[in-house]
């Protein structure tokens, strides 16, 4: 089976995702809400989802909870319908 462009930025965006925890797990190296915020910010573009500062918010939070892409997704809709 050849993969979906779909399937491939959904890999892309778990790795990038994965990043992004790794960088918060670290997170008192210097430059490292910098390099939080792009990678967040990354994942989100590669999804077509707003990159604003409520949903990077959302994106720390649940990356120090060290949970996973789809994990992040849901509580970023769940966020989003709540406050919109």
């Amino acid at each position: 089976m050849r993969p979906t462009k779909s399937n491939l930025v959904n890999a892309k965006a778990e790795d990038l995702w994965q990043t992004a925890v790794d960088i918060i797990r670290r997170s008192p190296e210097p430059m490292a809400a910098l390099e939080f915020e792009t990678a967040a910010g990354l994942v989100l573009t590669m999804l077509d989802l707003p990159s604003d500062e409520q949903s990077i918010a959302i994106a720390y939070f649940a990356a120090v909870e060290g949970e996973n892409l789809e994990w992040f997704l849901d509580r970023l809709h769940f966020q989003k319908s709540k406050c919109p």
